[in-house]
């Protein structure tokens, strides 16, 4: 899959760690919640509807990821090959995601973590060929924002159409969509003047705190420990000061429905075919 978004990083979350105070700092981590905000930082990631059904279904993701790795195992064991799936996908996905305002805890500003590493490929001749197919025979589909190419033989493919069915293609083609909505509700906040009035705010508290800066999403972060970075010290706590980050998500949330509003449908499709994906995937796991 390969994607261009602006804006948007993936970076693994854990509990807030604010610079307020040692005292609030910990109620706020045993709590998982922002200062003044009825909502935690994960539930306020997952409001906009875009970000709910592609970002933090991750208990969905790793069902899916099993029973696809346990029938690619199974059809290279026929074809005479070993196959080793990469680290299984956790419920802990759901904290990753993009962060369109910036920082939003400390955690973000880490190296990601270890990353993946794809199933190792053993030199076995016709090893590539019976996992991914034909390369040339790959189906695309294109979006706005996003283009995605589709296996059409070798294992993946044989496992893909088991789970998804008919379904195979337009499962890709609604996420195709779902993306290029992202990006339209996107594109849309820059100029709204809601936003606008918020970033304000925000830029007016770190005024006070002596740093210029009109957009959180364009903070630059320096020196050898950013945590202790004075800019990002007065970004998260001008962010609890003005509740930013409640008050965007939910901006952001109502942005997406809108766009979402323009292609009545696209959401619950998505939906409906990926309960099917789930419900083949559990049965091919009981199997």
């Amino acid at each position: 899959m390969d994607t261009t978004k602006r804006g948007l990083r993936i970076r693994p979350a854990a509990a807030f760690a604010a610079v307020i105070g040692v005292g609030a700092a910990a109620w706020l981590l045993a709590a998982g919640r922002l200062p003044g905000a009825d909502l935690t930082l994960a539930e306020l990631r997952s409001l906009p509807p875009i970000y709910e059904v592609l970002y933090h279904r991750a208990d969905q993701q790793a069902l899916l990821r099993r029973a696809e790795d346990q029938m690619v195992t199974e059809c290279m064991a026929r074809a005479g090959h070993t196959y080793r799936a990469g680290p299984a996908a956790t419920a802990e996905g759901d904290a990753l995601g993009p962060r369109p305002f910036g920082i939003e805890e400390t955690a973000d500003l880490g190296d990601g973590g270890p990353a993946l590493s794809e199933p190792s490929t053993p030199a076995a001749p016709g090893f590539a060929m019976a996992l991914d197919g034909d390369q040339a025979t790959r189906l695309r589909v294109t979006g706005e924002s996003l283009e995605i190419t589709i296996p059409t033989t070798g294992c993946r493919a044989e496992a893909e159409v088991r789970l998804a069915g008919a379904n195979r293609v337009p499962l890709q083609e609604a996420r195709v969509a779902l993306f290029d909505a992202e990006r339209e509700s996107l594109d849309r906040l820059e100029t709204d003047g809601e936003y606008a009035g918020l970033r304000a705010e925000w830029a007016e508290c770190m005024k006070g705190a002596g740093i210029d800066a009109a957009d959180p999403a364009a903070l630059p972060v320096s020196g050898p420990d950013p945590a202790a970075d004075p800019g990002v010290r007065a970004d998260l706590r001008c962010k609890a000061d003005t509740d930013f980050l409640d008050r965007a998500y939910r901006r952001m949330a109502e942005l997406q429905e809108d766009v979402l509003a323009e292609t009545p449908g696209l959401l619950g499709r998505w939906r409906d075919m990926r309960a099917d994906q789930v419900a083949e995937a559990r049965t091919i796991l009981s199997g």
